[in-house]
């Protein structure tokens, strides 16, 4: 090859070279800007994930709080119905002491019937003993007037 083929050959692989080089340049400027984009994107999301993991230590509390009024109201319902068995089992005596009160009571009053169904036979045989006449007249002295 002649020194001057040589040249051109060299200068076209040069220029080539330079254009190619150009190319990656511009590339790389491009490769840049698309990285700072993307690092200003990330850093929004890293605010963002900030807040949400501030949020989501918010909700851990509110969470913790809820299961602290929970357990309150769970020993709440349990205190309340071990106070109700008690009502229940007074409920209980009361009921039973009112069937031996209302036995007790069926029992007198058979027995205040049964004397006082002795007392109008008596009260009928004195009538006729003394008189129906009789009986009226010291009924009315008895009355004051």
């Amino acid at each position: 090859m002649s020194s001057e083929n040589f040249e051109k050959v060299v200068l076209e692989e040069l220029k080539a070279l330079k254009t190619g080089q150009s190319k990656l340049e511009k590339d790389i400027v491009s490769l840049k800007a698309g990285q700072e984009n993307l690092e200003g994107k990330i850093g929004g999301l890293e605010g963002k994930i900030g807040g949400l993991e501030d949020k989501i230590g918010g909700l851990e509390g509110k969470i913790d709080g809820m299961e602290r009024d929970i357990a309150s109201l769970k020993a709440g319902q349990e205190n309340l119905e071990g106070k109700i068995d008690g009502l229940e089992g007074k409920i209980d005596a009361i009921g039973n002491k009112l069937d031996d009160i209302e036995a007790k009571n069926a029992n007198r009053h058979l027995q205040i019937e049964s004397k006082l169904n002795a007392l109008i036979e008596d009260n009928k045989s004195i009538h006729e003993i003394l008189g129906e006449h009789e009986v009226s007249i010291r009924t009315l002295r008895r009355r004051p007037v």
